[in-house]
């Protein structure tokens, strides 16, 4: 098991740094070990050569300058720790299409540097399943958006299966989530944000009392 490191809250800012960045690397190294296992390699492209995900799990806000800017600071100063996941695109040869580490992906255009990723041949619902795996493994996405995720995979025409294992939770829960997007006017949604504090049971009751005209 890898070395649990938490740094005090009476540490200097050098020393919280210090621990971020050995948290940081004991990520690669927990990433690096799956990757080799699969047989892939971590290469570094052109962000300008990354085409969007057809599927949006975040919010547009998410990618804005203020919200990225702690990635963009530790990425300035440790470079990427955490490399992305790409696939090829089939509509653009010689380009690729994010999987996931899209914030990693703005830091990368912000500061002017290549984008480490491991690339990957994945089927559309391979993809959005790995999208959504990596974000409920870092407890990214707040509940509104984990329901605008499952909407958006909905309308694009994928099968309940693989929402569910995009989402790791079952059919009940995302009927209710794609209820509760599809009951609230999405300028509504996105004016309001991802709202991460706001959880399951008040977007629910929400969702019952807003009628869109």
């Amino acid at each position: 098991n890898a070395l649990e490191v938490t740094a005090p809250r009476s540490s200097s800012p050098h020393l919280m740094k210090v621990a971020a960045g050995v948290r940081q690397m004991q990520e690669r190294s927990e990433l690096a070990e799956k990757l080799l296992k699969d047989g892939e390699q971590i290469i570094e492209l052109d962000p300008d050569d990354i085409l969007p995900s057809t599927i949006h799990d975040r919010f547009e806000d998410a990618y804005d300058a203020s919200a990225i800017s702690e990635i963009v600071e530790s990425m300035r100063e440790r470079g990427q720790i955490v490399p992305g996941l790409v696939r090829p695109s089939a509509n653009k040869p010689g380009s690729f299409q994010i999987v996931y580490g899209r914030r990693r992906l703005a830091a990368a255009k912000k500061l002017g540097v290549k984008f480490k990723a491991a690339v990957r041949e994945l089927t559309d619902e391979q993809a959005v399943i790995f999208q959504g795996e990596e974000n409920s493994a870092r407890q990214d996405l707040s509940y509104v958006e984990k329901c605008s995720f499952a909407l958006a995979q909905q309308e694009a025409g994928y099968k309940r299966e693989t929402i569910c294992a995009s989402l790791a939770t079952g059919k009940s829960h995302v009927s209710e989530m794609i209820k509760v997007a599809s009951s609230i006017d999405r300028e509504i949604l996105h004016a309001i944000g991802a709202a991460p504090a706001i959880g399951r049971g008040r977007w629910e009751d929400f969702s019952r009392r807003y009628v869109i005209e």
